[in-house]
């Protein structure tokens, strides 16, 4: 689980590397949709406004990879294990 966490905090540091991963940067990190929130603003953000935005949006990915490593591990474990031989 602490490792899909850290996967989470991975992928949006690459993505914000990174400006050409457009689209798959909304199935890699959902929670930059909240970003749009920040674009459009009619008056210039606050820094706090900027710094709650994404602190919010990265504890959200991380939060998301942590769940789904949780939910596939025992899947995977249970898919991939080595079957003992009935004797």
């Amino acid at each position: 689980m602490i490792a899909w966490g850290a996967l989470g905090l991975l992928v949006p540091a690459i993505t914000a590397l990174n400006s050409n991963l457009n689209d798959l940067e909304l199935y890699l990190w959902p929670g930059s949709i909240m970003f749009l929130g920040l674009a459009d603003a009619p008056t210039p953000n606050s820094k706090t406004v900027v710094v709650e935005v994404w602190s919010i949006a990265l504890a959200s990915n991380i939060v998301l990879y942590a769940l789904v490593g949780t939910l596939t591990s025992p899947i995977v474990y249970l898919a991939t294990r080595k079957r003992r031989a009935v004797s």
